[in-house]
């Protein structure tokens, strides 16, 4: 509200009329400023939310893979030494070894 000590009438009707619209005007600009501050903020968590979603897939999707392989490549073959160092192997690249070593304990029955 506008208001003038000497003059109680130092602004028209008119001018009430422009002044209230501006000041419509400005409040809503400022809203509109909050509302888009905020969507922006959110659109920043859920970029981050789905960043680090799709890191945690692609993980799950590569170890998925690596058990497929080893599945693919154990069951390719009846030989039990090549089945265990084609196992070795692949551990020893899913686990970034530069060598790997296995020992087998052959159990035979008590008679």
């Amino acid at each position: 509200m506008l208001s003038d000590d000497q003059n109680s009438r130092a602004f028209s009707m008119d001018d009430q009329r422009v002044l209230s619209t501006v000041a419509a005007q400005i409040a809503v600009a400022i809203q509109n400023a909050r509302l888009f501050k905020q969507t922006r903020e959110f659109t920043a968590d859920l970029e981050r939310a789905v960043n680090q979603r799709t890191i945690e897939l692609q993980q799950e999707r590569d170890r998925i893979d690596f058990l497929y392989r080893i599945t693919t490549g154990l069951t390719s073959s009846l030989d039990t030494d090549l089945v265990l160092k084609r196992a070795l192997d692949m551990m020893a690249l899913a686990v970034d070894a530069t060598w790997a070593l296995s020992w087998v304990w052959i159990l035979f029955p008590i008679i």
